[in-house]
């Protein structure tokens, strides 16, 4: 029963998003809306690995005595071996999704590709959520409920993120790198705002995560609704 409310509940975002475009018939193609969902949960596993590496790199750093405290080794769990890996393996696939819009008619007939890549980092984070949850669910039936409601709000904000890092690379590549760290910063420090066991913190972190998410929202609507194509 439980790891069912948890599918549940970690779905309900991919599918808002999906119902809030044909219904405000947005321009985005649903096959697109697919490929991003199934972008996100590949990211899931190619995260894993790239995090088994940092893992393996962070154990080797400790051992060497390059970082002596406890509070140093946390940072790099939660910043490195955690959201760098994870935004990176995202960052990953939603350049494939970037690639494969540039040379379908997506890109020739629809809207401006970069509202396209951001809507789709969206997606592709809500479809990271849902399978990062069903394992957690099936490892463990003590997943937080906070933890529950706020990692699709986290992986949907911070795929926004990443897919604004893609689409602007060319022509303001600081831009672009700062959009990918803000992620990485977004990502470590719900990390470790979550994993405190005092509710102010973990508080503070799933009101950060609805906030960034918002925010996110908002631009893809005013986009959408500013564009040529939308009726």
């Amino acid at each position: 029963m439980f790891y069912t409310i948890v599918v549940f509940v970690s779905s309900l975002p991919a599918i808002a998003v999906l119902i809030w475009f044909k219904c405000a018939r947005y321009p985005y193609p649903v096959p697109l809306y697919a490929l991003s969902l199934f972008a996100g949960l590949v990211s899931f596993f190619t995260g894993v690995v790239i995090q088994s590496n940092f893992k393996s790199l962070g154990e080797f750093i400790i051992s060497s005595g390059s970082m002596r405290t406890e509070k140093w080794a946390m940072l790099y769990k939660y910043f490195i071996q955690v959201a760098f890996s994870e935004e990176l393996s995202r960052l990953i696939l939603l350049i494939i999704v970037f690639i494969i819009i540039k040379q379908t008619q997506w890109f020739q007939n629809s809207i401006n590709n970069t509202i396209l890549v951001r809507a789709s980092g969206l997606i592709a984070g809500f479809g990271f959520t849902v399978l990062e949850s069903t394992v957690l669910g099936i490892s463990s039936t003590a997943v937080p409920m906070l933890r529950l409601f706020s990692a699709a709000p986290l992986h949907g904000a911070c795929g926004f993120r990443v897919a604004s890092s893609i689409t602007k690379f060319k022509e303001k590549p600081i831009k672009s790198v700062s959009n990918f760290l803000s992620a990485v910063i977004i990502h470590g420090s719900y990390n470790l705002l979550i994993s405190r066991n005092h509710f102010p913190s973990q508080f503070i972190a799933f009101l950060v995560v609805i906030f960034t998410l918002s925010s996110s929202v908002v631009i893809i609507f005013n986009e959408m609704k500013g564009s040529e194509e939308f009726t």
